[in-house]
């Protein structure tokens, strides 16, 4: 028997035909995070890398073997919604079980938004951890001011992304956050990026 390691890329390139896929609107994923991504991926979509390919099979894999029912389009205010499943949203991670943080800022945006979208005030939150391998899920309960005013962020987002469609130019400002870009593939033109590592650079220059 003989066998030898190779580098395989059809994965690679499936996950990136699925991301390149044109949907036609602004979605709700669109605004939750790095607005200059969200305008790159439409207008100048740029090949994923490796780690970035697996982790979002692992992603696509979870959503279709939690809730394979097909996705229900929502469009309120131009804005496109597709929850998971009615009234549950579904993420991996890597990280750890202990003391986790279901509270992050984009997860509780985007359950938010469907709140609204969808008319009711409580989502759940299922999360896959890796490894160890073990689901947990949280339900949230918000009140009719949280979802609003999360709302009016998302309609501020849309028109900001908007604007910058029309004007072909990146958008400003974007609400990225720093781990953002340790994995985006919209670096090395990314003016932020860019930014960031120069302000990282000097920072250590200095110490």
């Amino acid at each position: 028997m003989e066998y030898k390691e190779f580098e395989d890329i059809s994965l690679i390139r499936a996950i990136q035909t699925r991301l390149n896929e044109p949907r036609i609107g602004i979605h709700l994923s669109d605004l939750d995070l790095c607005l200059k991504k969200a305008y790159y991926r439409k207008l100048d979509p740029q090949p994923i890398s490796r780690k970035q390919a697996v982790l979002y099979a692992v992603g696509f894999g979870v959503q279709k073997w939690l809730y394979p029912e097909p996705e229900k389009l929502f469009i309120v205010d131009d804005i496109d919604c597709t929850p998971d499943y009615t009234g549950v949203e579904v993420k991996s991670t890597r990280a750890a079980i202990k003391n986790f943080d279901p509270c992050k800022p984009h997860w509780l945006f985007r359950m938010m938004g469907y709140c609204k979208v969808l008319g009711i005030d409580s989502y759940v939150l299922s999360v896959v951890f890796v490894i160890p391998a073990e689901i947990r899920s949280w339900r949230f309960k918000f009140t009719s001011k949280e979802i609003e005013q999360n709302w009016q962020e998302a309609l501020a987002r849309r028109d900001i992304l908007r604007i910058a469609f029309q004007k072909q130019q990146p958008p400003s400002p974007d609400f990225h956050q720093v781990w953002e870009c340790k994995m985006c593939e919209c670096s090395g033109f990314c003016l932020d990026q860019l930014k960031d590592r120069m302000r990282f650079t000097r920072i250590r220059f200095a110490a």
